[in-house]
């Protein structure tokens, strides 16, 4: 009566709001989130992750052998290749990353910290792989180019020259990476 409805699933939901956000417990919310919910919600995105990057793994690996077997006569397919490539090597390291953040592995008795690992060898994964921008910028600038000076794009872009562009990105990846060693 008195015109409010009582909703049983709201209880619970209010609840698990007030644990994860510190409500009601001082003047200022505290966002420290439980440790049992930390934990669950760790081992939940990770395993997501691992799954996620398998499939990735997959698609790019059909498509390198799609692009093998096509051949690499045109620039498009040397670049659509080095794409695959870092991108392989990229969800690589975050199924890495993934799998030494599950908190199963974290707490065995290991001889190492999983996640003090995961951090040089996985966590840099931005900073390393961000030569797939490059990639898809370069990409993105020979379709412009096709669209534009449809009759000249053979002239301009080659699969020798993209295949030079290429290993200037590798190059530069392999020096960034060496310099990440040298300082850790």
């Amino acid at each position: 009566a008195g015109g409010t409805m009582h909703n049983s699933t709201s209880a619970p939901v209010l609840t698990i709001t007030a644990l994860v956000y510190g409500l009601g417990t001082s003047s200022s919310p505290s966002y420290d989130i439980p440790e049992w919910l930390f934990s669950y919600l760790t081992e939940f995105i990770s395993y997501t992750m691992v799954t996620v990057t398998f499939f990735g793994l997959i698609g790019n690996t059909i498509i390198i052998i799609t692009l093998v077997k096509i051949g690499f006569v045109t620039p498009i397919n040397i670049s659509f290749f080095a794409l695959c490539i870092s991108d392989c090597l990229c969800i690589v390291s975050i199924a890495w990353s993934a799998i030494c953040n599950i908190p199963a592995l974290a707490e065995s008795d290991l001889p190492f910290k999983t996640k003090e690992v995961a951090k040089p060898t996985g966590g840099t994964k931005s900073n390393i792989f961000w030569k797939t921008a490059w990639i898809t910028a370069f990409i993105s600038l020979e379709r412009c180019i096709c669209v534009v000076f449809p009759l000249k794009i053979k002239k301009i872009v080659s699969p020798g020259k993209t295949l030079f562009s290429v290993c200037i990105y590798i190059s530069l990846t392999c020096l960034y990476i060496h310099t990440i060693l040298q300082f850790k």
